[in-house]
């Protein structure tokens, strides 16, 4: 019997600072999910599932932390001083 297997569709939400909207998305669907888990994990609280109608942050440690893959699977390039993503 095979494992069943799940496809997502994920974006990244990409907000200004003290903005009251988004400003737009990107498409991280390429990313395995075994690599979100590994950023996101110490965010994880009672989900059994990484991505359960729950939102997770980079914020500057997690991005500091991770800025070589982060940078490399970004699309577009940005300041962080402008942007939150």
């Amino acid at each position: 019997m095979m494992a069943e297997k799940y496809y997502y569709q994920l974006y990244l939400e990409i907000v200004l600072r003290r903005a009251d909207y988004v400003f737009g998305f990107m498409n991280v669907s390429h990313i395995p999910y075994e690599k979100f888990y590994e950023l996101f994990q110490d965010q994880l609280t009672t989900e059994t599932f990484l991505f359960e109608d729950v939102s997770y942050f980079i914020d500057e440690e997690l991005y500091q932390k991770n800025k070589a893959f982060l940078d490399k699977e970004n699309q577009i390039r940005f300041s962080r001083k402008v942007f939150l993503v």
